[in-house]
């Protein structure tokens, strides 16, 4: 979830009539440009504002901007090891602190920079880093927000901060809340929504921010949020970054048609200068139709273009289970040799691949074209492929409990409740308390979430108690927040 937030996370510019903080229209086109993904046009009208007013404090901001995104392109770790070593983020917020102290837009942006430089130490592996900047951050627009109450772009700030901090695990919220800086997720949507729902040219931009920021931490209205961002697709065209992020959202809610429709709208050239992870997308896209030649052409192209070190093990895993789909075991042994060896396991995805490679569990080829449909949002095809799943008392423990919930998912999302109920409750019965997998704890937040919306409580109650029973699997942050929250509901 922190991943999707921050890599979703772009800045927020207002009209402003202080002296040293005036968003010109040379500021607004370098903007454009910027959400077309142009950068070196952006970068040169930036020159030409500099040029016309070096002490305007929309230069810093959008310079800051300018450099995130690239950084978040590429993940060159040479060329933000020479940003970090040149001081570059020291030097916009020191500029910015020698301009005028009495604008709600001064403490507003140096806030905005420490987040923006949060997210960049994240993405490179240095938590420790930051961590402080978020706290930074967090005291900056607390100070903004008391001398400024009535600045309404504070809620940005603070919005994204309190979704970040609201993730933070279970366990460390405590100590959090001890140091000032615990989170809620449920305040942080309710003020990006603010801040979306302003009359400013960027209200596009606070749109994409919000529904980046919903499709991250709810699950239970992704048809919803998924309509929601085919309807603002529509009428960004030409903001290409915007379809970039969007489609990401689109993929992980089971609506690959879609994704592929927003990323044929993209426009850069060429993409894997600058945004490599565009055919990573492609390839995720392919997979869930279960075109795995297209699928690996693509993430080929992603793996030689790509400077980063996230997602590789998620990408080798990838490869590895279309080339055992299409019985080439030699190229797929070869893959999984590079998914043990390759990249960070910090996003979930690069954790569950690791997961993956260290238990090597075999898996069943119906099972997994079946899986892939499904989150591709291809429930038809899914439940095709798993009616020729033949299972009797010899099958493995783990391939019945998959079968029985993914049963269970497919008519669930079809809208035959009953049947869906049957199957989560024959995982349940089937897996037992074994903690083995995450499709016995999922069957049961979803036999949960079920019998909350016909209102029987205490059934629901007691399936989100058992769902956070389970410990030992990929999901269980996740599934145990989603509980947790459900318990809340009941009180």
């Amino acid at each position: 979830v922190i991943k999707t937030i921050f890599c979703g996370f772009l800045l927020l510019q207002s009209f402003a009539s202080e002296a040293r903080f005036v968003f010109t229209e040379r500021h607004q086109l370098a903007y454009d440009l910027l959400f077309q993904l142009r950068l070196e046009e952006a970068e040169m009208e930036l020159r030409k504002c500099a040029n016309e007013d070096a002490q305007n404090g929309f230069n810093h901001y959008l310079a800051s901007t300018i450099t995130t995104v690239k950084l978040l392109g590429s993940q060159d770790i040479t060329v933000y090891s020479k940003y970090v070593h040149s001081n570059l983020e020291e030097k916009y917020f020191s500029e910015l602190k020698k301009l005028e102290k009495n604008s709600p837009y001064s403490l507003f942006i140096q806030s905005e920079i420490k987040l923006h430089w949060a997210m960049l130490r994240f993405i490179f592996k240095d938590d420790i880093g930051a961590a402080l900047r978020i706290r930074q951050a967090r005291i900056l627009i607390v100070e903004n927000q008391s001398r400024f109450p009535s600045f309404l772009l504070n809620n940005k700030t603070a919005g994204i901060l309190n979704i970040i901090l609201g993730n933070v695990p279970e366990a460390y919220q405590p100590v959090m809340d001890m140091v000032g800086m615990g989170g809620s997720i449920p305040l942080g949507l309710s003020q990006l929504k603010k801040v979306a729902q302003l009359d400013s040219p960027f209200r596009q931009e606070c749109q994409m921010l919000r529904l980046v920021a919903e499709a991250s931490v709810l699950n239970d209205r992704e048809d919803s949020i998924a309509l929601e961002i085919n309807r603002f697709l529509n009428q960004e065209k030409n903001k290409d970054l915007i379809r970039l992020m969007l489609a990401g959202v689109l993929l992980s809610k089971h609506h690959a048609t879609d994704a592929m429709l927003s990323l044929q709208g993209i426009k850069i050239n060429p993409p894997f200068l600058q945004y490599p992870l565009l055919y990573k997308m492609w390839g995720d896209a392919y997979l869930f139709r279960c075109d795995f030649a297209k699928a690996e052409k693509n993430y080929l192209t992603f793996l030689q273009y790509y400077k980063g070190k996230h997602y590789l093990k998620d990408t080798y895993h990838k490869l590895f289970l279309g080339r055992c789909m299409q019985g080439d075991t030699a190229k797929a042994m070869h893959y999984l040799v590079q998914l043990k060896t390759k990249g960070y396991s910090v996003f979930e995805s690069d954790k569950r691949a690791e997961r993956f490679a260290r238990q090597q569990h075999f898996f069943n080829a119906f099972l997994l074209k079946s899986r892939l449909y499904f989150d591709g949002g291809y429930y038809a095809e899914s439940l095709q492929t798993l009616q020729e799943f033949k299972w009797d008392v010899r099958t493995p423990l783990i391939w019945r409990v998959e079968y029985a919930y993914r049963n269970g998912r497919i008519f669930h999302v079809l809208g035959k409740k009953n049947e869906a109920v049957n199957h989560y409750q024959q995982a349940l019965k089937w897996n037992g308390r074994a903690d083995i997998s995450y499709f016995a704890p999922s069957a049961a937040l979803q036999l949960a979430l079920l019998h909350e919306e016909k209102k029987d409580f205490p059934t629901a109650k007691k399936y989100f108690k058992q769902a956070q029973q389970f410990k030992n699997h990929e999901y269980r942050n996740s599934i145990s927040y989603k509980a947790k929250l459900g318990l809340k509901r009941m009180q």
